[in-house]
């Protein structure tokens, strides 16, 4: 399985699909911890880029996997689980999850805005980052622009 450090630093995005629907959280609720901060969402994650272990950290969101317009935060993953509720202690590379990330300076609108789902969806409405990657994609999006007229 790539680690994080063998994947280019402008593909370590994580996509968040949506909020886990109260229904679906029962079904795997025994692989999540009983309480967590009140900060946190548990969401579902669409296909990740490497193994990403409990505690990894993120410092950018954006409702775009090009990171366009991304908002500084604080994301940090605390629990992963799946459909048959088993708590894993890393988010496995090419797995989709569900997980609980914490937010604790404030859940950012784009994230509190997620859909409710039942089940993963086709994909991702909001994406996940770090500041490396963010600044990396940002340089690609500034590279591209046009020059202005003169």
């Amino acid at each position: 399985m790539p680690s994080e450090a063998q994947t280019s630093v402008k593909a370590r995005v994580l996509s968040v699909q949506g909020l886990v629907s109260p229904s679906t959280l029962q079904l795997v609720r025994k692989g999540l911890p009983k309480r967590w901060p009140s900060s946190a969402r548990c969401v579902f994650v669409s296909y990740a880029y490497a193994d990403l272990p409990v505690g990894k950290r993120f410092d950018a969101v954006a409702a775009s996997d090009t990171l366009q317009g991304a908002e500084a935060t604080t994301a940090r993953i605390l629990a992963v689980t799946q459909q048959f509720g088993v708590a894993l202690d890393a988010v496995p590379q090419g797995w989709k999850t569900i997980c609980v990330i914490n937010f604790p300076a404030g859940v950012p609108a784009c994230v509190a805005q997620l859909p409710v789902l039942d089940a993963w969806d086709r994909s991702g409405r909001v994406f996940l980052a770090t500041r490396e990657t963010a600044d990396a994609l940002r340089a690609d999006l500034s590279a591209a622009a046009p020059a202005p007229d003169r």
